[in-house]
């Protein structure tokens, strides 16, 4: 049975489709949803931080096609700063090696780790899996920069990937 349009408010149960993609706008290939994955992965305070142990962490991931959605919460139960770059690392996917994909997202709360106000912004390079952390004036963000390490923090950001 080939499913072509759903109208109405649903429908109770569909046994198989035919073909095995979802189309949303138009029928054709550019608008087929070829992936769609749900998951999670293990992030890490992989730079800007020392001799770190976690009380939590919790990576989620929704990706379609290319498209990456994650929510991170980090809580250091203890760490030492370092003057190194904060990065988080773990991240489900590489990104994708393409001129201005570069990723990106914020921080939903710091747990008193740093000034929400001091303009930190997140940035996911080219060919990377890691959330590096930049000042507003766009110089690296230093683990000594940090109000308190050991703060639960929370993050949502966005990125393609290959």
């Amino acid at each position: 049975m080939a499913l072509t349009q759903i109208t109405g408010t649903g429908i109770g149960s569909v046994d198989s489709l035919t073909p095995t993609t979802i189309q949303l706008g138009g029928s054709g290939s550019a608008n087929a949803l070829g992936d769609f994955e749900t998951g999670s992965f293990t992030p890490t305070w992989s730079s800007g931080l020392t001799s770190v142990s976690y009380s939590s962490q919790v990576g989620r991931y929704v990706k379609v096609g290319t498209f990456v959605h994650c929510q991170v919460l980090l809580d250091a139960s203890s760490a030492t700063k370092a003057s190194s770059q904060v990065k988080i690392g773990g991240l489900p996917f590489t990104s994708a090696n393409v001129t201005g994909s570069h990723g990106g997202g914020m921080c939903v709360s710091t747990g008193g780790g740093f000034d929400l106000n001091a303009g930190i912004t997140f940035e996911i390079q080219n060919n990377d899996s890691e959330l590096i952390w930049h000042s507003q004036s766009g110089a690296d963000y230093a683990g000594t920069s940090l109000s308190d390490q050991t703060a639960p923090m929370k993050f949502v950001f966005s990125y393609i990937t290959a």
